[in-house]
């Protein structure tokens, strides 16, 4: 958002760079280079972190999953932060901002309670589609990381021909997208006054 409001400013830049660069890294590669800098280099994270072993304490489970998260995180970031900037320029140039500046609305309130609201249902869509894909298993991810979760889990049954384990995987990924749309749904016309007013005048 802070680059949506000075485009082409240092920062804007920086963070376009920083997005397109995480964007193009593979993240399989990217995974291997976590493990051998934390893990082999550093020493910060033991080796027998990432088997499957049974996890006791809110400690040990976050240092399982730091380097997994870190690793999507910095992958997912560049294609969010650049679309996110991209609505947010689209938005400030509406004419309801032009009039709320013009009124002396202050700028922080202009950001996010106008433009930010406005532009939310495109960065809603794109942040529940990326939940789903969390929460469906970062295939690639649980692999490299040996994370037993479910898209390693989608993987192994796919070797095994495990057809039951597939079929119940996949119709838990359909009822979790059928019931991210109805969430999306609702947060549109909550957040995006255009849509209720739409809604209303329809009716």
């Amino acid at each position: 958002m802070k680059s949506a409001r000075n485009p082409g400013s240092l920062l804007d830049r920086t963070i376009s760079i920083l997005a397109m660069i995480t964007t193009s890294l593979p993240m399989w590669w990217l995974g291997m280079l976590m493990i051998l800098l934390f893990v082999v280099y550093l020493g910060w994270l033991p080796i027998t972190l990432y088997s499957q072993v049974e996890v006791s304490g809110w400690v040990n489970l976050l240092k399982k999953m730091t380097l997994p998260l870190v690793t999507i995180v910095l992958v997912s970031f560049g294609g969010w932060s650049w679309t996110t900037r991209n609505i947010m320029i689209g938005t400030m140039q509406e004419d309801f901002i032009m009039v709320a500046r013009a009124k002396g609305v202050p700028e922080r309130k202009i950001i996010y309670g106008h433009a930010l609201k406005a532009a939310a249902p495109p960065i809603i869509t794109m942040v529940i589609f990326g939940m789903i894909g969390s929460m469906g298993g970062a295939m690639i991810t649980e692999i490299v990381f040996n994370w037993p979760g479910m898209g390693r889990l989608y993987w192994m049954a796919l070797g095994q021909n495990a057809v039951r384990t597939m079929m119940a995987l996949n119709y838990m990924f359909a009822v979790m997208t059928v019931f991210s749309m109805l969430l999306a749904d609702i947060l549109y016309a909550y957040l995006d006054p255009r849509i209720r007013i739409g809604a209303a005048a329809s009716s």
